[in-house]
């Protein structure tokens, strides 16, 4: 059976746990090459060996999507490694569980909203670009 993602480059934000995890492990399963991103490089090589048990291709960068420095280093360090990036999966996001509104501090909305609005931004703005590049030249 032809997999549906040979050939195809992936770029998971939040790769290290839950939903991104299984997110990587999916795509790697169908054949494409998965750039695992987070900021625990330790849960990150455990998804990556995971990969590996199944025949799958993966590499991690360590990247806060909220830093607009380590996304776009990131991107391009990728992009150089394995020359595109055909699919990004924005799913770092983080939440102070169990906190009503009036109880979170400003500190904890602030890191909600950097990693969860300006990270999902970042990374938009720094792939896109190869992708629409790479949508053009075919």
């Amino acid at each position: 059976m032809a997999k549906l993602l040979r050939d195809k480059v992936a770029l998971v934000t939040g790769a290290s746990r839950g939903i991104g995890r299984a997110i990587a492990v999916a795509m790697a399963d169908e054949d494409a090459k998965v750039a695992l991103t987070g900021r625990d490089i330790g849960r990150l090589n455990e998804v990556k060996e995971q990969i590996q048990v199944v025949g799958g291709q993966s590499d991690i960068w360590k990247m806060d999507v909220s830093s607009e420095t380590e996304v776009e280093q990131s991107v391009n360090k990728i992009l150089d490694s394995w020359g595109q990036i055909d699919i990004l999966v924005n799913n770092a996001g983080i939440i102070h569980p169990d906190t009503p509104v009036w109880r979170t501090s400003i500190s904890d909305w602030d890191e909600e909203m950097a990693t969860n609005l300006r990270g999902t931004f970042l990374c938009c703005h720094y792939v896109v670009p190869h992708m629409v590049k790479r949508q053009l030249e075919w």
